[in-house]
């Protein structure tokens, strides 16, 4: 079924940056919340959609206050307002990672290499750099709506066939699979509301913020959600067209009225805030000039001020911010930079409790400090130092607590190809917390430190061993937990020794590499996993933050 619906009205609100378009596009929700009491279900239902998940928590919190009555607005990212159309849809796939996306692009390039459909690209189709450019290549042309069979026969130069037939096969592997990456996913979504539109309520207001441009694919799946909408407002950037940084924003606003054409209406936003900080003014005026004027209007942008102690120092700063705030500057465009959070966190929790400012605080942490990157050092450390007991228990432990997350995928894919029995055994992230506890209790029981050699050799022991029998006494409390431990059977011996031989196969280092080569193995053993996320804030706040750490 198909959507009788013609294109309603939709608004683009364009203006130069910082003009004040989600503001604008803020006020435009609320105004058609409150016009649309008493009106037919569904017309006070308000979509914003936004580009990131920062803007979505700030925006989420801002317009949580609205009047009871006047309906809900629900903000999305494009990416999760997508994966609710398929999940409304009915579809039934699996998202892809871009981690697994790789992984499956490079099974699929070596597939065809095997086949001898790829004669150029045979040589280079198992390094990770090439399959991770094929793979951005392949993103490209899913989001231009090209097929692979127009890339075929288009082709421009003479390794199109080869990439075109990569493409081919990545999406029929994607399909056949049920698998489906971001791509993927977006065609999904515009195919079910192209077909079914009312998979999607009916929208009172939609609005689109925090875009500089869109793909092919995106501007169709925008283009069918305006369809379920009384109106729709996109806020745009706009420039001078013949800069370089602005050309991208004037292609959008071109392929934005087009595709809207003939209900479409241009709203003109001019900055009405405070004005522009005069550092921020000069390096937008020429980014990208190859040789930018200096910056002549340098007067009062920096100042010195000198203070007796730190806790008049703090005062004098949180009142030069409270004079910004009443200025109308926003919280979130306020930064304090400190060296030491032991000397200045208390004093600014308390001045700034006393002066009305909100304020985050933001922990600065050297990156060898990093949980994730202290486990994965400890991790290369195990063959370089023949497996020390200590450090071999702790990684499997980071394996199962999550601060290994990515490698134990990389180790969970090579298992499963080289050593598929000791994934069924180990049953998973939580069995290497058990088999890091009876590796312990078996290694200190033989007195054994390190040794990949002495560790194989105590648990082939183990394994071979008869049964303990007996009756179980009642624990001593006076003896440790070490002692109370339960001993080990020569059935979980088996396990732990088939579970360490797979780890120690898969964490073995090429003999003889390249330097490139050895960063290659480094990055497939880290599995591009574990960095932190940003810090993500309920609503704007003032943002102190460690220049350095102490």
């Amino acid at each position: 079924m198909t959507d009788t619906r013609k294109d309603r009205s939709v608004t683009l609100l364009v203006g130069p940056a910082a003009s004040g378009k989600t503001e604008a596009a803020v006020r435009i929700l609320r105004e058609r919340g409150e016009g649309s009491k008493g009106s037919e279900p569904g017309h006070h239902r308000s979509l914003l959609v936004v580009a990131s998940r920062l803007q979505q928590r700030h925006l989420r919190a801002r317009t949580r206050d609205r009047v009871r009555g006047q309906g809900r607005i629900h903000v999305h990212q494009l990416s999760g307002l997508v994966r609710l159309v398929i999940r409304l849809a009915g579809s039934k796939v699996t998202n892809l990672s871009d981690p697994m996306r790789l992984v499956v692009l490079r099974s699929v390039m070596r597939s065809l290499a095997s086949e001898g459909h790829l004669p150029r690209f045979a040589p280079v189709a198992h390094k990770p750099g090439f399959v991770a450019r094929v793979g951005y290549l392949i993103a490209e042309a899913q989001e231009a709506m090209v097929a692979p069979q127009a890339w075929k026969e288009a082709g421009v130069t003479a390794y199109d066939f080869e990439l075109a037939s990569i493409y081919e096969r990545y999406q029929s592997t994607l399909e056949q699979q049920g698998l489906a990456d971001g791509s993927r996913r977006l065609w999904l979504a515009w195919e079910a509301l192209r077909a079914t539109p009312e998979v999607l309520p009916a929208l009172g207001t939609l609005v689109v913020d925090g875009f500089d441009q869109f793909t092919p694919l995106q501007l169709e799946l925008i283009a069918a959600l305006a369809r379920r909408a009384n109106r729709s407002s996109i806020t745009l950037t706009r420039g001078n067209g013949e800069r370089p940084a602005h050309r991208r924003f004037a292609h959008t606003f071109a392929h934005l009225v087009e595709k809207f054409r003939p209900a479409v209406e241009v709203q003109e936003i001019q900055p009405s805030g405070p004005p522009r900080s005069v550092v921020l003014a000069h390096i937008e005026a020429h980014l990208f000039d190859l040789e930018p004027p200096p910056l002549l209007a340098g007067v009062g942008v920096l100042r010195r001020i000198e203070a007796a102690d730190r806790e008049r120092e703090v005062r004098t700063a949180l009142r030069q911010v409270r004079q910004r705030l009443q200025e109308g500057v926003p919280p979130e465009q306020v930064a304090i930079l400190f060296r030491c959070g032991a000397a200045y966190e208390p004093l600014l929790r308390e001045v700034a409790a006393e002066y009305g400012v909100p304020l985050a605080l933001c922990d600065g942490r050297p990156l060898g400090e990093s949980p994730q990157v202290v486990a994965f050092l400890m991790l290369l450390r195990l063959p370089l130092e023949n497996y020390p007991r200590r450090l071999l228990v702790e990684v499997w432990r980071g394996f199962a607590d999550g601060r290994l997350s990515g490698p134990f995928r990389g180790f969970c894919q090579f298992a499963a190809t080289h050593y598929p029995p000791v994934l069924a055994e180990t049953g998973g992230a939580m069995g290497f917390e058990r088999a890091a506890s009876l590796l312990d209790r078996a290694i200190r029981e033989a007195g054994v430190l390190a040794g990949l050699f002495r560790l194989r050799s105590v648990l082939a022991a183990l394994a071979q061993a008869p049964p303990r029998s007996g009756q179980i006494d009642e624990p001593d409390p006076d003896e440790d937990e070490a002692a109370l431990a339960p001993a080990v059977s020569p059935e979980d011996a088996r396990k732990v020794l088939n579970l360490l031989d797979a780890f120690a196969a898969w964490l073995k280092p090429p003999g003889k590499a390249t330097i490139a080569g050895y960063v290659a193995w480094v990055q497939e053993r880290y599995g591009g996993e574990g960095r932190e996320r940003p810090l993500e804030m309920e609503a704007p706040d003032l943002i102190a933050s460690h220049l350095l750490p102490c």
